[in-house]
Order: C-alpha cells, then sequence, then structure tokens
C-alpha cells in the first residue's frame, strides 16, 4: 500500500490493516513503509550550491583582541566566498 500510494500514511495503512483484522502498531507499520517505499530525490546539494551562489556570499566576523599592553583590539572582517 505504501508503495503504490505515497500519499497513505502509516495511520491510514494501519486502518486498513485493521479492517482486515490485522492488529499492528503505528510503529511497526513505519518500519517497514521505510523499506517499500524509494528516498524522495533531495534538493541541491550543499557543494553545488556553493558554486552556484560563490559570487554573491559574503562572511564577516568581528573579534575582539588584546595587545601587548593590554589595550582592547577590535577587528572586523570581510570575506568573499569567491576568492
Amino acid at each position: 500500500m505504501a508503495h503504490e500510494n505515497v500519499r497513505r500514511g502509516a495511520e491510514r495503512i494501519r486502518g486498513e490493516l485493521l479492517k482486515l483484522a490485522i492488529h499492528v502498531s503505528k510503529r511497526t507499520v513505519q518500519k517497514y513503509m521505510r523499506r517499500a517505499r524509494s528516498p524522495r530525490p533531495t534538493g541541491q546539494q550543499w557543494a553545488t550550491f556553493l558554486q552556484n551562489y560563490s559570487r554573491q556570499i559574503w562572511a564577516c566576523d568581528f573579534l575582539q583582541t588584546c595587545d601587548v599592553l593590554f589595550r582592547p583590539i577590535f577587528a572586523f572582517f570581510i570575506v568573499a566566498l569567491e576568492s
């Protein structure tokens, strides 16, 4: 049932099995549904995303450090991911 109709969930399949006098838990149905259904195609991979949008992505960081005389020094970095 899970393979034939993707929209049927575990609870609906469990209900159909109960009509046939087969008593199983929802968790058991979910376990076997994972095997019956093929994995959904995932979206874009992270490496592909970076290749496509690296020219438009910038990263920034702000940090505070101290010099030899313990005076605060503030640094702000902006990096283009393209470089």
